[in-house]
């Protein structure tokens, strides 16, 4: 008998506590969630290209890419003939000598990519996720050309890679980016 009294207390206990927390919560209009929009190859090139544009503007102003040409360049004045950006040290060769500096050496962080996701359908026709990367060594490649006076013609070199036996797989990728100064004598 007791046992039926306390668990009739509890309940009405309960009941009261859920009524009191009910009445405490304002009404308020619910709120519909927008359906969200996955992005589209398009959208993310062009935030990959957006960012690129503010790497390049950021390596334009800053001082550590004077020093960066500074130490590739001869000292003399001579604008490099070639200059090679990758994302652990830049290159330049002046008359065959090849200067290099070293983002290791001179305790520089390395040139980090930064990846922009979007969904896409695959070859079988599922979507997935792909991802659009952005691409520093080619904003600091700009940035330097646009320091010396847009001297420069730029080009991408690929690294190549084949997997298996009989060739397999074939995977290339961006390795480095290579400015050569553009021609002024005609034949």
């Amino acid at each position: 008998m007791i046992w039926v009294i306390v668990a009739v207390i509890v309940g009405i206990l309960i009941r009261l506590i859920s009524l009191a927390a009910a009445s405490e919560k304002p009404d308020r209009p619910v709120k519909r969630a927008e359906p969200k929009t996955d992005p589209t190859a398009e959208t993310a090139r062009a935030e990959a290209e957006k960012y690129d544009k503010e790497l390049e503007e950021k390596y334009f102003q800053s001082p550590l890419t004077k020093r960066i040409i500074a130490c590739i360049s001869d000292g003399t004045g001579r604008l490099p003939e070639q200059i090679d950006v990758y994302e652990d040290r830049v290159t330049g060769r002046t008359e065959g000598a090849v200067r290099a500096f070293d983002f290791l050496t001179e305790r520089v962080p390395k040139l980090e990519k930064k990846s922009f996701a979007y969904r896409d359908k695959d070859c079988c026709g599922d979507y997935d996720t792909f991802y659009k990367d952005s691409s520093p060594a080619k904003a600091l490649a700009m940035a330097i050309n646009r320091i010396l006076g847009g001297e420069y013609d730029m080009k991408w070199e690929f690294g190549k890679d084949y997997w298996g036996a009989g060739g397999g797989i074939y995977r290339s990728w961006i390795n480095h980016v290579v400015l050569t100064l553009k021609a002024t004598i005609d034949f």
